[in-house]
């Protein structure tokens, strides 16, 4: 899922949609119009979080059928998790990141990356890439 998020925002359009990156249902969660903030002061970052970490997960606990017999996601509101200001990049691999570290991490990948997709053009996923194995995990 990380994997198809990565190329729809910075690769190529994937197969089930059309050129405009809208699927079957005609939504473009991950377009640049979604993305950009809505009247709030969030970054694009920050936006596609509460996208993929909010509200898609918020949908996703109404369709109670495919809750029966496990626990649903809860979704992550940004606003109420204390945020670190550590710009020493990623925190280490080998540890278990916590809810912020995640967050941070998180949105530092995606500003970086999209810098790199706005100079060099599209971008390829690649597994031997820190940034991008950083962004998708």
């Amino acid at each position: 899922w990380s994997k198809m998020v990565f190329d729809r925002l910075f690769g190529h359009p994937i197969r089930g949609t059309d050129e405009n990156g809208e699927d079957e249902d005609g939504d473009d969660i991950l377009g640049s119009e979604a993305l950009e903030a809505r009247g709030e002061e969030e970054s694009r970052g920050e936006r596609l979080f509460r996208l993929l970490f909010y509200e898609q997960i918020h949908k996703l606990t109404g369709m109670e059928e495919m809750w029966k017999g496990r626990s649903p996601p809860h979704p992550i509101d940004l606003r109420a998790v204390p945020r670190t200001s550590s710009h020493d990049g990623p925190p280490k691999r080998l540890q278990v990141w916590t809810l912020s570290e995640n967050i941070e991490a998180f949105l530092s990948c995606f500003e970086k990356l999209s810098h790199l997709a706005s100079t060099h053009g599209r971008l390829e996923f690649n597994k031997d890439d820190d940034l991008a194995m950083d962004f998708v995990s």
